[in-house]
């Protein structure tokens, strides 16, 4: 039971890492995408905004923030490569005085489901007694990562009026669309950095 806690906190640490860092990116893209008049052009600017934005925050950003640098520098590029592929298209628009929703058609990795893929392959093999290292796990992510197909899904963006301008209301709620992790995961308060 030893080794499948030390794979649980390894595997949790990078998951916390690799989300830590994406949310940060979404979060300040959506501050940026906030100066134009309508929902749906606001969320428009966004995901046209959403590539550079990624690339450059990933690149130059990066290795000097606490929470992430240790992740290896091939998981950086394999999120800014897969990531910088993110397309969203808008569907609908509802607005209510100050408050909007915009549901979204979105084309992007599923990276929660690539982390439960991680996550279920250690568990496995240290149920077989084996301990895998960092090293281990950043490898078969990155592999996962490489692997990984474009999906689509749905979701709604929320909005709201400050200042006679749309803002992107939910940050995490937009994070947790992108990166298709539950939006659970961002109040996660055991998690290590």
């Amino acid at each position: 039971m030893l080794i499948c806690k030390k794979v649980h906190y390894k595997g949790e640490k990078m998951k916390n890492k690799i989300i830590y860092l994406l949310t940060v990116i979404i979060s300040s893209i959506s501050l940026v995408a906030c100066t134009t008049n309508t929902p749906t052009s606001v969320v428009n600017n966004f995901f046209k905004d959403i590539k550079p934005q990624m690339q450059d925050y990933l690149k130059n950003t990066i290795s000097n923030d606490k929470n992430t640098e240790k992740l290896s520098k091939e998981i950086q590029d394999e999120l800014i490569n897969k990531f910088s592929k993110v397309q969203g298209k808008v569907l609908s628009e509802k607005i209510d005085k100050d408050k909007a929703q915009v549901e979204v058609e979105l084309r992007s990795i599923n990276l929660g489901k690539i982390l439960g893929e991680v996550f279920k392959e250690n568990i496995s093999q240290a149920f077989s007694g084996e301990e895998l290292s960092e090293e281990a796990i950043s490898n078969m992510l990155i592999e996962k990562i490489k692997e990984a197909q474009i999906s689509t899904r749905k979701g709604t963006i929320d909005l709201v009026k400050v200042d006679g301008n749309w803002e992107i209301d939910n940050k995490k709620s937009l994070a947790s669309l992108i990166l298709g992790v539950n939006e659970e995961i961002f109040n996660d308060k055991s998690s290590e950095s």
